[in-house]
């Protein structure tokens, strides 16, 4: 591929990539509504204190991908994990941990005052912020089954089931859906390569790694998802195409197709390896019930 051209598309992609930027201000206010909300769910006052309550981070802002909304009146989406640690399957159904965690949601947001009630989703319950930066915070109530998914990983094949449309959502049962938010954040920041980014811009600064915040520094994966994702909201929206592939399939595809890079060649033709390969990396299967 000619440099120059090569130079030119690099250039052009990275200047377009400065205004889907999240700014820095947002962020800081995302990480701040994050902490509200785990010190209220995990303090001692707090109606899920006796199960020992995890709030985790997950999603676009947990691994700096997160891109300004498409249109002027979309918001940002924070997601986080409300893990209720010493409650197992057979304690509980789907349908009574979502309520038990929404209860308690539903008083924070009377606790602060918040225009909007929490609105609850298929999976999850949304905390709408109204301000500048207007964006939203999705809780998805979780147990942990941490042995169970290292024996599925350990086989390469994880059953994932649908919502509270899934016939068994009321009842206790072990078919649940799954999900791994901390791995999957530890496994796309290491193809990224993340910490060698991070490392380099602090000792270019002077200062320690961890003073160094994720949506400070972009290893050329996390531009790409970027990239690919603005790419889905323009294609989808001209379209008014009302289901546009999730971010997270972007990202997966994206990640596998850049672990599979054997040498890494400068940053618009990985760009495009990456863009060439992560149709490789789909798997049709059979639908789900």
């Amino acid at each position: 591929m000619d440099a120059l051209f090569e130079n030119y598309m690099e250039g052009q992609l990275k200047e377009a990539l400065g205004e889907l930027e999240m700014p820095d201000s947002y962020y800081d206010k995302a990480n701040t509504s994050y902490e509200s909300v785990k010190k209220e769910l995990t303090n001692r006052e707090s109606s899920l204190f006796e199960y020992c309550p995890q709030i985790i981070l997950q999603g676009s802002i947990k691994i700096g991908t997160a891109i300004k909304p498409v249109t002027d009146d979309g918001s940002y989406d924070v997601d986080m994990v409300c893990n209720l640690s010493k409650l197992r399957k057979e304690d509980i159904s789907q349908e009574k941990l979502k309520e038990l965690v929404g209860r308690e949601i539903g008083a924070y947001a009377n606790h602060h005052g918040m225009k909007s009630a929490p609105r609850e989703g298929k999976r999850c319950w949304t905390l709408e912020y109204m301000d500048e930066a207007n964006f939203h915070i999705d809780i998805l109530p979780t147990i942990d089954n941490t042995l169970v998914m290292k024996l599925a990983f350990a086989k390469k094949g994880i059953t994932v089931n649908k919502d509270n449309r899934y016939p068994h959502f009321q009842e206790i049962c072990d078919d649940w859906p799954t999900t791994n938010p901390v791995g999957y954040a530890d496994w796309f920041l290491e193809v990224a390569q993340y910490s060698q980014f991070r490392q380099s811009a602090a000792q270019q600064r002077g200062v320690a790694d961890n003073e160094i915040k994720v949506y400070s520094v972009k290893a050329p994966l996390q531009s790409y998802v970027q990239v690919l994702k603005r790419h889905r909201d323009v294609y989808m929206n001209e379209r008014d195409i009302p289901s546009p592939a999730r971010s997270i399939v972007i990202t997966t595809l994206a990640g596998k197709a850049y672990e599979a890079i054997w040498e890494r060649s400068g940053w618009y033709e990985d760009f495009v390896q990456v863009i060439s390969n992560m149709t490789r990396h789909v798997e049709k299967t059979e639908e789900l019930p």
